[in-house]
């Protein structure tokens, strides 16, 4: 929604409650000129209960769903292009549209970007807005747009803030959202910003509003850049999108950075993306401008020129935040920390940076002072080093530098707490840093022992380890892993040369394990972890411009490094079922070359099998979609028993990871054809034949063992909204006899076959997807026909549990955004299903499937399955590669370009789901060197899902002490009992929710899941002679081959 400076025209009412030191928080509030559904109560807490008396107001706003409204405040005084930190504690009703609004009149923020959760429950939002120029004055706004419910909002504040961009020693200062890579300065705007919505350093003035992720252009507003302290060596090039387009023009205009006259570089005056270059070095300047009648959006853009002397660098910056309100209010914030604006920033995060502080006294009379520093996070160091106490005259300053060392984590916060004399605390500030993207993390890892000259080190599997990392400082002299039987383990090792030098890895040798048995090498595979260049993150939480690991295709030596380069190679062993619990030894010889010399690795790894078995297959349901069309254009296949062949692969791979596909057995599909008599009566003739010879294969324990199945209803309607088309049979329409006729007779007939061969409890009808509220009533119909012919079959709807619909679905699948506890496990008491899926939406905050995510992300997916106990997991594709819209002459290189592009919808540009969107495994990474068929080639795995396996193997380990506490009970000693059902609950510090409250640390899951083996263990041994064949629970679910897409058209 737009900004609304709309006149007061009812007062509710007038308490001021600012102090001299702290924030304002605004005296009066008011509604909006022509809205109602709002209101303030005074001193009233509006419920949020942190221990302290009520401040400022309680603001609240009704919404019907389809209209806004808001409370904007009493005017005060700002600096214009000085930033300002807003804050507040935020709730709102449940919703599934519009958004909560917040911010000032010139700067609207919609708050469900900045995590504010479904769930009606509190939560504390703030960031920082720089006051376009030309006001020195304005008004906090808080409201809602086309929200169902109440939004509440409490101690709404505003303070000074300030920013600094870090000074890189031989590159010079560069921001967030600015970078050098391959001798190219590149500074870019994506509206993905969110915590300093429409500040970045390279913006030198606009009048422009700005509205959550775009700036508006009205009236002649303007936005100017500056891009400067970088050598350039080279004209470049200006690129800028307009996303909303009503009126005008957008003109582009460059200059010197010395000049004064601005050069023309031409208009935009559509919804579009267009691409200035810039006629000389010196035009490093730019300004965009509406004219007079503009009425246009800019949601991004992007400068990028050559320069030299510099290395690769990616910007960052740190907000200092003052517990003062704006100038002029409070004249009692005397003294006050201020940035200094000096210090030192290492990137490689395993050096401490410093930063240089100025403590100004702006009162009449001199003050003692003392400065502490306290971090937020205990993952955080930092100390005062220098000036942490002293004595500052009235209108004087001194000065304090303080050390940190982050780690890669959210947005990490440093208190500042300063004191004058014996006094309380006069004033309170804090630092907040930029998140360090978890690809940068550097606090994992054990150093091997390494061949002169070089260094190996391994890993757990989910971490994504940053190519350009240090190694690591701690040592081992082994890889320690272990493992349940049946189960599958995976590692990194990662071989560097040393400092200057490459390395190029040769032939590589697994031993087998020794101990209470032999585990051959054979149930080892190493893999290589290739990186893709992600042009364009997925979201905020991805980085732009950067390498992140994914694809694992077979090791093809030499394995090239350069210099100080990572190279990681993916280990997996596999515990066969008959293994003996105790303790291995194996190892494996990485041979290499560097600095011209060959030398050989050899690295002992130690695996502790437990005394217990989980399931060859699993009981958990699951539904990945995997078009065998598309394995067909990629392995260039010219017969259909030739794309079943490269099919087959692709469901060993999947069977192995413990997924199932949509239809495993599409090749050999039920299927019949309406044909008439004689008298010209019609009948079904059916083809069960195939089905009956090869569905053992795919479901059965002995075979791929998988969980679901998708049947396929002839005769369901299809297309959405107006593009409904009815079902029909043989010209027979939904609806008449002639249609209830046959259709009955074939689901019937469906639901007879599978049910004789126990394949009920695995098979869904999946016949519509992601219906909108004007579709229910198609799905209501259509699921009331299959209901009314065949009533075991299990209707399946990728849609949250909604009341429209109860009683018309048997399994509901929310995306994961839209997943309520409450409501889910209302319905599953009535015996329906609950399925949970990810796709291109939602983005961060929430947990996803994206590359260019956390690693940790997939394997909680499946710690928040067992904690909600909800039945199954879904993923529209698993082998989503190329993008007719984005590709229309050709197949896209998945190993080249790593997003996920849109395909349908009416979107005819570039448009980005996310990178690795749809997208688990790979095609062999030479598919495109050949035309010829491609068959003996294998399926290529993703990290991501192998990663998600280990979330997988983690429920089972789950899923098994809860069947052995509810079996065995009561034969366990207390405190073993106490131990084991605490381990059944799912700790806050690993997953809280979906949305952002989930841990970015592995080790936090790897322990916690040795301890659960450590407690199955115990169970055992405490029911010695007992053991417990873990029972393999089934899925249920029926779908029709669709491809289960997200597309918010965002």
């Amino acid at each position: 929604m737009e900004p609304n400076a709309a006149a007061v025209v009812l007062l509710l009412l007038l308490l001021v409650a600012c102090c001299a030191a702290g924030p304002l928080m605004p005296s009066t509030w008011s509604c909006e000129d022509g809205t109602d559904g709002c209101q303030v109560v005074t001193s009233n807490t509006c419920g949020y209960d942190d221990g302290q008396p009520a401040v400022g107001f309680c603001l609240q706003l009704e919404g019907d769903g389809s209209t806004s409204n808001g409370l904007v405040s009493s005017s005060f005084v700002v600096t214009p292009l000085a930033l300002y930190e807003v804050s507040f504690y935020q709730k709102c009703d449940s919703y599934s549209s519009g958004t909560p609004t917040s911010g000032i009149v010139e700067v609207n923020v919609d708050t469900n970007n900045l995590g504010e959760k479904l769930d009606g429950n509190w939560n504390f939002i703030k960031y920082v807005v720089m006051v376009p120029n030309g006001h020195t004055t304005t008004q906090m706004r808080v409201g809602q747009w086309e929200v169902e419910g109440t939004c509440t909002f409490y101690k709404v504040s505003i303070r000074q803030a300030d920013a600094l961009a870090f000074d890189t020693p031989g590159v010079g200062v560069l921001g967030s959202n600015e970078k050098i890579e391959d001798g190219v300065y590149t500074s870019s705007f994506t509206g993905s910003l969110y915590t300093t919505t429409n500040y970045h350093r390279t913006i030198a003035n606009l009048t422009a509003p700005f509205n959550t992720n775009r700036f508006p252009i009205y009236n002649g507003a303007y936005i100017q850049l500056a891009h400067s302290g970088i050598p350039f060596t080279g004209a470049g090039s200006f690129t800028v999108n307009i996303g909303y387009y009503t009126s005008g023009n957008l003109n582009v205009f460059c200059k010197g950075s010395t000049a004064t006259a601005w050069t023309s570089l031409g208009s935009v005056g559509a919804a579009t993306t267009k691409k200035f270059l810039l006629p000389s070095t010196a035009c490093t300047d730019i300004m965009m401008q509406g004219d007079t009648s503009s009425s246009l959006q800019v949601y991004s853009w992007e400068f990028s020129a050559p320069c030299s002397g510099t290395t690769d660098t990616t910007g960052d910056q740190v907000m200092l935040t003052s517990d003062c309100p704006p100038e002029s209010v409070s004249p009692g914030c005397d003294v006050m920390v201020l940035f200094n604006h000096g210090g030192t920033y290492n990137h490689d995060r395993n050096s401490y940076s410093t930063l240089d502080f100025t403590v100004s006294n702006s009162g009449s009379s001199n003050a003692n002072y003392n400065v502490n520093a306290t971090p937020a996070d205990s993952h955080t160091q930092v100390t005062v080093t220098s000036g942490a106490s002293g004595s500052v005259k009235a209108g004087q300053t001194a000065s304090f530098t303080i050390k940190y060392l982050l780690a890669a984590g959210n947005a990490q916060v440093v208190y500042l707490t300063l004191q004058a004399g014996s006094s309380a605390v006069l004033t309170e500030s804090w630092l907040t840093f930029s998140a360090i993207n978890n690809l940068y993390d550097v606090s994992y890892g054990e150093k091997l022992p390494s061949p002169l000259g070089s260094t190996v080190w391994w890993c757990g599997s989910t971490y994504k380890i940053y190519q350009y990392r240090t190694a690591p400082t701690t040592t081992a002299s082994s890889v320690a892993v272990s493992a349940a039987r049946n189960e599958y383990e995976s590692f990194q090792l990662v071989v560097r040369g040393a400092s200057g030098q490459g390395v190029s890895i040769g032939q590589i040798i697994v031993h087998d394990f020794s101990g209470s048995s032999t585990i051959s090498a054979d149930e080892v595979t190493v893999k290589e972890v290739v990186y893709v260049h992600t042009e364009q993150a997925s979201d905020y939480l991805g980085v732009a411009g950067e390498w992140w690991p994914d694809p694992l295709p077979p090791v093809e030596t030499p394995i090239r490094c350069p210099a100080d380069t990572n190279c990681p190679l993916w280990v997996t062993l596999h515990v066969p079922e008959d293994t003996k619990a105790g303790s291995y030894k194996g190892g494996l010889d990485i041979q290499f070359t560097t600095a011209g010399s060959t030398v050989t690795a050899s690295v002992t790894i130690t695996l502790q099998v437990y005394n217990f078995t989980i399931p060859k297959h699993t009981s958990l349901m699951s539904w990945f979609g995997l078009g065998s069309g598309v394995l067909q254009e990629y392995f260039h296949t010219t017969s259909s028993n030739e794309t079943e062949t490269v099919f087959n692969k692709y469901l060993d791979h999947m069977s192995a990871h413990r997924i199932a596909p949509n239809n495993p057995i599409q090749f050999h599909d039920i299927w019949g054809d309406v044909q008439e008599d004689a008298n010209g009566n019609e009948y079904w003739v059916y083809y069960l034949d195939e089905f009956d010879k090869h569905y053992k294969t795919y479901f059965d324990d002995d075979g791929y063992g998988f969980t679901m199945y998708t049947a396929y209803l002839q005769g369901m309607g299809s297309g959405q909204g107006d593009e409904w088309v009815p079902g029909d049979i043989n010209g027979h329409v939904f609806g008449t006899s002639e249609y209830t006729k046959l259709f009955n007779d074939y689901a019937s007939t469906v639901q007879d076959f599978l049910d004789k061969r126990g394949l009920l409890p695995k098979t869904i009808i999946y016949w519509f997807d992601e219906p909108s509220e004007a579709d229910y009533q198609h799905v209501k119909e259509g699921n009331e026909a299959i209901n009314d012919a065949a009533p075991k079959l299990n209707r399946f709807l990728t849609e949250e549990p909604i009341e429209q619909l109860y009683g018309y679905v048997d399994t509901w699948s929310p995306v994961i955004s839209n997943y309520d506890y409450m409501s889910a496990s209302a319905r599953q008491a009535k015996g329906e299903k609950i399925c949970t899926y990810v796709c291109c939406c939602p983005k961060a905050p929430y947990l996803g499937l994206f590359i260019d995510h956390p690693a940790t992300e997939l394997r909680l997916w499946l710690w928040m399955t067992f904690k909600f106990n909800t039945d199954a997991i879904l993923i529209w594709s698993a082998n989503y590669w190329t993008s007719s819209v984005a590709y229309p002459n050709g197949l896209q290189n998945p190993y080249d370009d790593p997003m996920s592009w849109v395909s349908g919808y009416g979107v005819t540009t570039h448009e980005p789901w996310g990178n690795g969107d749809g997208r688990l495994f790979y095609p062999p990474r030479h598919w495109d060197e050949t035309d010829k068929p491609i068959l003996d080639e294998d399926a290529v795995d993703s990290m991501r899902v192998e990663i998600l396996r280990d979330g997988i193997e983690d429920w089972e380990y789950l899923t098994l002490l809860q069947q052995l506490v509810a079996d065995r009970g009561d034969s366990l000693s207390d405190d073993l009992a106490a131990r084991a059902k605490e381990l059944l609950t799912v700790p806050d510090d690993i997953f809280v929710d979906a949305r952002g409250e989930f841990t970015w640390d592995a080790s936090l899951i790897t322990d916690r899941r040795n301890a659960i083996a450590e407690v199955i263990e115990e169970i055992y041994d405490t029911n010695a002679g007992s053991a417990l064949a873990p029972s393999r629970l089934v899925g249920i679910v029926v779908v029709p081959f669709v491809l289960v897409t997200c597309w918010s058209g965002m």
